[in-house]
């Protein structure tokens, strides 16, 4: 039976007409190959000559011309210092409260970046450990320093409770009083007409 089923496939008209095309296009490609020898070269049939790209040299009014377009874009020394604002005095850091943007300790700026919460174990079923990122930026250099804060830390002094996802406490007392800021990463627009 297995020789019947093949037999009856290969009596098609198209198959046979299939099979000899097939063998006409394969004993003409290995004639070309083999007997005629190949005759295929490795240097392509069209030969091209070398291009060469002349070099483009500016006119000194054409400079000009590109400097004065350029001209609003530029930089002088004298801007490109990093102008940072005064340090508060010792009075005037300790008289900061409320709700800020920017804290100033000694010769810092803190701002704050981010508010993360993560699960403590890999399962998800563990407690969760918040943390705040703070830009803790000096005053005078403008060196910066990102710095993670674990809720209930100590960070120049100040007790950090996380409050939100954009906001945290910053606690500490001191001779004059007490001092109560909520640092927040920015300022909610108020409905409010004044």
């Amino acid at each position: 039976m297995g020789k019947i089923s093949l037999k009856l496939p290969l009596l098609n008209p198209i198959v046979i007409a299939s099979l000899l095309i097939s063998l006409i296009w394969v004993s003409s490609d290995i004639n070309e190959r083999l007997v005629n020898g190949g005759n295929f070269s490795a240097q392509p049939s069209q030969s091209y000559s070398d291009i060469t790209v002349p070099v483009m040299v500016l006119t000194s009014a054409q400079k000009k011309f590109i400097e004065e377009q350029y001209s609003h874009f530029i930089v002088q020394d004298e801007e490109a210092k990093i102008q940072t604002p005064e340090q508060l005095t010792l009075e005037e850091q300790l008289k900061q409260q409320g709700l800020l943007q920017n804290v100033y300790v000694k010769d810092y700026k803190l701002t704050l970046k981010a508010v993360i919460k993560e699960q403590n174990d890999a399962t998800g079923t563990g407690s969760v450990v918040a943390y705040a990122l703070i830009n803790k930026t000096h005053v005078s250099t403008g060196k910066l320093e990102l710095v993670k804060v674990l809720d209930g830390q100590l960070l120049e002094g100040f007790l950090v409770s996380i409050l939100t996802s954009t906001q945290v406490e910053l606690k500490r007392t001191h001779p004059q009083g007490e001092q109560n800021i909520i640092l927040t990463m920015y300022r909610v627009a108020t409905n409010s007409k004044e």
